[in-house]
């Protein structure tokens, strides 16, 4: 028998679903296994994660290579699965004297002590040992102490126990529970301390930057050092959630005067610096002259759960005033020295090649009207009532003209039709127009309807064909196909020309001067000549020709049945009225009726 030196345990990464694990290490029977299953994204755990022989898996033996298991339920994608190796210390072989000293029995007696031992130093490998150089060094535990931790002592050659945790290993989730209630505690609540996530107010009893700031707000001009106070307690409140990673929070006092002093408070350190070491990042704000301003814009998420923003995490600004006053609220994405007003979004390009824009995924309602004015100017200045319009009517579309806050974009003296304005598209001083662009291979569509009919009429242009088509309600009314050519739903091509020609009979062969529906003609014999269609006419189709002679004698064409059944041409004959002799003249003029 073979000795096998692979350590007893080995661990696997699942794939969705799979069951089957092989080892490559020495077992005896199934039981000298143990196997673990730790679901992703889970710390290891003895306790719960042990499978039991039979009931979650069962275990093949392959001699002295090894095995493989098979899980009875499939493992999740990410699973860890690790086989160990679990012998029993024991001994079953005994050698008696003068009796057998087979070299089979010897290597299976020494193969189990050397799996036991191999398996005494994988276990070994998992724990907590000192170095090898290490010396004079007691690695005995001290009694057990309740809510103490081991350290080393002062020395480095003992374990002690220390009952006094210090600030630094505090539970992290404290600090910043705490901060954030130095920050957002509402007007008028005292400040929170946590422990093990549970608040209770502080004593004596703080406030919150929040609360200072409603109370700031409220303050009137003659209570001016008392405001100061208050905004010095509301930015250190604020300092005390906002001050950047490992940077102390500022005590901020008042100087009397509209200024402010700020003492750093050494190992003092705000919720943005513990929400950072935590893995969890609050954003990054600045009380700036009374405004709150975010600076990480790549941080923030703010929504509410209502779709009408009532519920809590909303944002929501607001201002005095209802909805027929001039009075709301502005949101100024650019310079805060740019002119404003009430109610108002304004989106402004940053730099003079930089546009400012609103990217939107939701369904925009507009209460009243929309204008779009296509201004490409990008040079930043004030804004005008120029730059944008009253609209006309619903949606007012304006190419773009002149400058901004000098020329207005609207064409002087022009109003749209009151019956007519649910959408206006208006360009000053150069040509232009509307596109409905679609791929190759479909159809481009202008609809009319009703609440019968969604397409009771419809103008229809199809890139497959080159085809434009007019319908209404009852169905294809026009069409304009790829060469140009227009028919209609109100003739049947009967009372119209369906082909005509003028040829020169005296050339050879016969000259074309001008034609409709006419490929060629040719000459069949002198006098008598064949033309034929470029779209052939139906069976029973009329002619009439004539042809310049000069004098008071008239040729007449005389005409034949079309040659095929499908009208593809049709033969003339050019006589004499006077003498009924065939004649070739320079100018004759056929005309056919009848056809499509």
């Amino acid at each position: 028998m073979s000795f096998n030196s692979n350590p007893g345990k080995q661990a696997f990464t699942a794939t969705a679903s799979q069951t089957n694990f092989d080892f490559n290490f020495k077992i005896y029977v199934d039981s000298d296994i143990k196997v673990y299953l730790t679901p992703t994204g889970q710390d290891p755990d003895d306790t719960t994660d042990i499978l039991i022989l039979d009931t979650d898996y069962t275990v093949s033996i392959n001699g002295d290579l090894g095995g493989s298991i098979t899980l009875l339920s499939g493992a999740t994608l990410n699973d860890t699965i690790v086989i160990n190796r679990d012998l029993p210390v024991t001994r079953d072989i005994s050698y008696v004297t003068q009796g057998d000293l087979l070299a089979d029995t010897i290597n299976l007696d020494q193969n189990y002590q050397t799996y036991l031992i191999i398996d005494s130093f994988v276990a070994l490998n998992a724990a907590i040992v000192l170095p090898v150089s290490a010396t004079s060094v007691s690695t005995k535990l001290p009694a057990v102490t309740p809510n103490s931790y081991l350290r080393w002592n002062s020395t480095g050659d003992a374990i002690e126990n220390d009952t006094t945790i210090p600030d630094a290993v505090v539970t992290t989730s404290d600090n910043v529970l705490d901060a954030n209630s130095w920050a957002n505690e509402a007007e008028d609540t005292p400040v929170k301390v946590y422990t093990n996530g549970v608040g209770a107010n502080r004593s004596p009893m703080v406030y919150s930057a929040l609360h200072y700031q409603a109370k700031a707000n409220g303050f009137s001009d003659e209570a001016e050092l008392e405001k100061w106070d208050a905004e010095a307690k509301a930015l250190t409140s604020l300092s005390y959630a906002t001050e950047p990673e490992d940077i102390p929070v500022n005590l901020i006092t008042s100087d009397g005067d509209g200024t402010f002093t700020y003492a750093p408070q050494a190992g003092v350190f705000s919720a943005l610096h513990y929400s950072i070491k935590s893995g969890t990042i609050l954003g990054n704000w600045e009380f700036v002259d009374n405004k709150l301003k975010f600076l990480n814009a790549t941080g923030a998420h703010i929504h509410g759960s209502t779709t009408d923003g009532s519920d809590t995490g909303a944002l929501a600004l607001s201002a005095g005033g209802n909805e027929s006053s001039t009075r709301g609220a502005v949101i100024n994405l650019y310079g805060e020295q740019h002119d404003t007003w009430a109610g108002e979004l304004f989106l402004t390009p940053v730099t003079d090649a930089a546009l400012g824009r609103i990217n939107l995924e939701a369904i925009t309602q507009s209460r009243r009207g929309m204008t779009i004015n296509a201004r490409w100017d990008l040079v930043l200045g004030t804004y005008d009532a120029k730059d944008v319009p009253d609209p006309d009517g619903i949606l007012h579309v304006l190419g773009n003209y002149g400058t901004l806050g000098v020329d207005t974009p609207q064409i002087p003296s022009f109003t749209a039709q009151t019956n007519a304005n649910l959408a206006v598209f208006e360009q000053r001083g150069t040509s232009n127009g509307i596109t409905i662009a679609t791929e190759n291979s479909v159809i481009g569509r202008l609809a009319f309807g009703d609440p019968e009919n969604a397409g009771a009429g419809q103008i229809t242009y199809n890139h497959a064909d080159e085809n434009m088509v007019f319908s209404n309600v009852n169905g294809e009314s026009a069409r304009i196909d790829e060469n140009g050519k227009l028919s209609a739903t109100d003739y049947d091509g009967k009372n119209v020309c369906s082909a005509w020609v003028r040829f020169n009979g005296q050339t050879t062969p016969p000259t074309i001067i001008d034609s409709y529906n006419v490929s060629s003609v040719e000459r069949i014999s002198t006098g008598k000549f064949r033309v034929h269609f470029a779209t052939s006419l139906p069976v029973g189709y009329s002619a009439s020709g004539l042809a310049s002679l000069g004098g008071t004698a008239v040729v007449q064409l005389g005409f034949e049945t079309d040659n095929s059944a499908t009208g593809a041409s049709c033969d003339v004959t050019s006589l004499r009225s006077d003498t009924g002799a065939v004649i070739e003249r320079a100018l004759n003029t056929v005309s056919f009726f009848g056809g499509n």
